[in-house]
């Protein structure tokens, strides 16, 4: 065969497959699931405060400091960018000026989300222990002022135990001055965690 015809064989070849082609019924793609991002985040945020879970929580009576606790009523809070240091460990916290029940998870560091409360304000935490036993010593040190009245004492530091349900539960109360008031939890040979609460005259999220 002549190399013009084996060209133009060729040209003819390449004209039917794009008419083929083009000629076929478009097929639409399935349409992909909407995924809120907000619901991908597994770790913490730029902000200390961190983000909370958008889950439905059933109607809740206003937070006071000494009520039953009930699981149901805490709306979850983690960082949104920051690594997970997820062991297990939880902290809840009712801040009464802002009207919240806040189960916090950690950071890699041990830290929970930041959140916000008044000056001379009292909070209430329970701070979850996986790696403790009922009974075990965990010292709860005050680092940045406040008072943490723990069997009737106000020491910056103090010894309380393990409860049963495997945790320790205590109410502290912040200082006069604006600023982070950070608790550190130290159970004896386990991993350390920090609470902190962002003190304000107005105690809302955009203080901090």
């Amino acid at each position: 065969m002549k190399p013009r015809s084996l060209a133009i064989l060729v040209l003819l070849l390449i004209a039917a497959v794009v008419t083929w082609k083009l000629s076929r019924p478009s097929i639409e793609p399935a349409t992909a699931a909407h995924v809120d991002p907000a619901a991908t985040r597994t770790g913490s945020a730029g902000n200390d405060r961190g983000k909370a879970s958008s889950r439905d929580l059933p109607d809740a009576p206003p937070v006071t400091l000494n009520e039953a606790f009930d699981k149901k009523l805490y709306k979850a809070v983690a960082y949104e960018t920051r690594p997970s240091g997820d062991d297990g460990s939880r902290a809840y916290v009712r801040v009464p000026s802002t009207n919240s029940r806040l189960r916090l998870a950690p950071n890699q560091l041990g830290e929970f989300p930041v959140q916000p409360a008044g000056l001379q304000e009292t909070v209430a935490v329970r701070v979850d222990l996986p790696d403790a036993n009922p009974g075990d010593p965990v010292a709860v040190t005050i680092l940045d002022g406040g008072t943490c009245p723990i069997e009737t004492e106000t020491q910056a530091s103090r010894l309380i135990k393990v409860e049963k349900w495997g945790g320790v539960s205590f109410q502290f109360t912040t200082s006069p001055n604006d600023g982070h008031h950070r608790l550190r939890v130290q159970p004896s040979g386990g991993r350390l965690k920090i609470v902190d609460f962002y003190a304000t005259k107005n105690s809302t999220s955009e203080n901090l």
